[in-house]
């Protein structure tokens, strides 16, 4: 078990977060996106000394028209990752910690994103199982009574039982020649390929890859809000039906998933099959057995940035974007 001292916990994972927060104030003040910031650092936990590798960064939706473009998510970029990569075999196996702090609770597309992240690093030896930290400040509820954004619903739905969930999840007929298809409600196709060796993340796998196409597809012509798939189906030769690829969708509005016989049957982790895998991001309390990941809130929290996005929200000046509204 990996053993956090009081200093880690009570003044750097603040600070952290309270970094993450005022970068999330000049996103909301730029235009860019919503607010939530997000960064990535190494904690060795023998020296004390923390090695920056990424951010704070922030939500960017309005500026890539992506429905997963949150905060999160931008800071596991593959120029990041590989920076980590660098971070932690200087900072050595048994020493290091790797600090994802983010302003407001992961959704589940970003939290299935970090557990794949952190998977992959045990994985390749590169940390010690339970050595990836996510510390947050505002809560769902704190979003949602701030901000207006209302992600709880996403979780409680990937929690439920199968029938009842928003995105029915079928059995195709026919086989698909690619991994992953994204089909429009006009027809329109594009499909995802595996990604992930030639990206050098694991979180390209071929659904994101078919519905980020899309995406910038809509954006490129125009549409408005291009990261609202309208419906769409999304295909897959998964075995199942993963985290990252359902709550992607949640996201996108896709209108259906559908699994089909194909060239490949590819999971989201390396360590665990997707019905694994989408148990552990739908559990809570956090920090239960099979989690990859340790989630530390951080309290107390200022939360600036969704104050100052329902200031500018009252004032006209900024309007919810995606997802479901509070």
């Amino acid at each position: 078990m990996t053993v956090y001292n009081a200093d880690f916990v009570s003044h750097l994972l603040p600070d952290l977060v309270a970094a993450c927060d005022a970068a999330a104030v000049q996103n909301v003040r730029s235009g860019h996106g919503g607010p939530f910031g997000a960064s990535l650092s190494v904690y060795n936990r023998d020296s004390g000394a923390l090695v920056p590798v990424a951010g704070p960064v922030c939500n960017a939706v309005l500026e890539t028209g992506l429905a997963g473009a949150h905060a999160e998510d931008q800071v596991l970029q593959p120029a990041a990752l590989h920076a980590l990569r660098d971070a932690l075999q200087t900072v050595g196996r048994g020493c290091a910690i790797v600090v994802l702090a983010s302003s407001g609770e992961s959704c589940p597309a970003c939290y299935s994103k970090i557990e794949i992240v952190a998977r992959t690093l045990v994985t390749d030896g590169l940390i010690e199982a339970g050595a990836f930290v996510l510390a947050y400040g505002a809560s769902y509820e704190d979003t949602r009574v701030v901000a207006g954004f209302n992600d709880e619903p996403y979780h409680a739905d990937m929690a439920g039982p199968l029938q009842n969930r928003m995105i029915p999840c079928v059995r195709g007929d026919g086989a698909l020649p690619v991994p992953a298809r994204v089909v429009m409600p006009d027809g329109a196709a594009y499909d995802g390929a595996d990604g992930r060796m030639a990206q050098g993340t694991p979180l390209f796998t071929p659904e994101i890859q078919a519905i980020y196409t899309a995406c910038r597809a809509q954006k490129k012509a125009g549409v408005d809000e291009p990261w609202n798939l309208r419906r769409a189906v999304l295909y897959t030769t998964a075995p199942a039906v993963g985290p990252l690829m359902y709550a992607e969708s949640q996201w996108a509005n896709i209108g259906r998933i559908v699994q089909c016989d194909g060239p490949v049957a590819l999971t989201e982790a390396p360590d665990a099959t997707n019905d694994a895998l989408f148990a552990v991001v739908a559990a809570r309390p956090y920090n239960g057995p099979g989690t990859a990941v340790h989630v530390v809130r951080v309290t107390p929290f200022a939360n600036l940035a969704q104050h100052e996005w329902a200031r500018l929200s009252e004032a006209g000046q900024v309007a919810h974007y995606n997802g479901i509204e509070a």
